[in-house]
């Protein structure tokens, strides 16, 4: 069984839409957290395969939990894909420096996106229908 994908974003829609469209194109169980405090103990609980992480967000920024995930030994292997709606090269920077493996502008392209998850999530193999002779 494929580990979760933990989705990390403030903005409530935004969640939903996210955490359907990997569920649906994935077919994988997602999980989702509205502020950076929750995200460690989530992380060290569930283990999740990738997380899609909000710079802005309320009780810790994201990249302060980006730093504290990759300074930690138990959880440093996680990916890490980085949201944020303002560009930013500072944060940008910041964000790969710290181990981050991708930095995505919002709105973001669904399409580069997909690319992006589909590197640390493969999208299941379809079966090949075998036609009778």
């Amino acid at each position: 069984m494929t580990s979760p994908v933990l989705i990390v974003d403030d903005d409530l829609d935004l969640l939903e839409f996210l955490r359907a469209f990997v569920e649906g194109r994935f077919s994988v169980a997602t999980l989702g957290v509205t502020d950076g405090g929750s995200v460690l103990s989530r992380v060290r609980t569930e283990k999740p395969a990738l997380i899609l992480l909000d710079v802005n967000l309320p009780v810790r920024n994201g990249l302060d939990v980006l730093a504290d995930l990759k300074a930690d030994w138990s959880t440093r292997s996680i990916p890490v894909i980085i949201m944020s709606a303002g560009a930013d090269a500072r944060n940008e920077r910041k964000a790969l420096s710290f181990g981050a493996v991708a930095y995505v502008d919002k709105p973001f392209d669904l399409s580069d996106l997909e690319t992006l998850i589909e590197a640390y999530v493969p999208i299941p193999k379809r079966c090949a229908s075998i036609g009778a002779s």
